[in-house]
């Protein structure tokens, strides 16, 4: 069996290879860039990298721990306060007081009670979501528009349209626009990343 256990003894030294211990909440307390570029979980695979030199395998306690945020205590304390203070408002055709409400009004009012209390929950992630997508479809976007130009400026070089005579920054506009477009596709895989991960968060939550 591989069942091996981190803490255990290696077979090639008498060193005991301790427990992976974590910050509290890592993934809370990384910088942005850091939390962007997930570089917070770099100590997992660095502990995986070691282990397996030894023979070894990651084990539960190994692995990143959860968020509070995302734990169901803390989901299901949001989730209950937004349900129970959900306030009714009163429609165009609001009963008069005394009035009971009819099976589709209760079934309604109840759609509404829960739609409020899901939103409420992860209301903060889709926002942060829908920024991220919001940039993403941008760097998208500029791609064709660069291109574009680049090919405009090739062409014009050709064509003697650019000399050497011409300022630096017009004549070497190729390199730079170049630069440009690479490090707009890295950022548009950045925010797609970041994207995915508050909606698949969402999702799960």
């Amino acid at each position: 069996m591989r069942c091996l256990k981190s803490s255990a003894k290696t077979n090639d030294s008498t060193e005991e290879i301790k427990p992976m211990q974590w910050k509290v909440e890592p993934e809370m307390s990384a910088s942005f860039l850091n939390r962007l570029m997930f570089l917070w979980l770099q100590p997992m695979f660095s502990r995986a990298a070691y282990l397996r030199r030894h023979g070894m395998f990651l084990e539960n306690d190994d692995l990143v721990p959860l968020a509070a945020i995302d734990k169901a205590e803390e989901i299901e304390k949001l989730f209950d306060e937004a349900y129970n203070n959900y306030v009714s408002r009163p429609g165009k055709k609001a009963k008069r007081e005394g009035e009971e409400q009819t099976v589709v009004d209760r079934e309604a009012e109840l759609e509404k009670r829960l739609v409020h209390a899901l939103l409420a929950t992860v209301k903060g992630r889709l926002i942060a979501g829908g920024v991220f997508r919001f940039f993403n479809t941008m760097f998208q976007f500029s791609f064709p528009i660069l291109l574009n130009l680049i090919l405009s400026y090739y062409e014009d070089v050709q064509m003697g349209k650019l000399t050497k005579s011409d300022p630096p920054l017009v004549y070497y506009k190729g390199y730079w626009l170049s630069a440009l477009l690479m490090m707009f596709v890295a950022m548009k895989a950045l925010s797609e990343s970041a994207y995915f991960h508050k909606i698949n968060r969402c999702s799960w939550r």
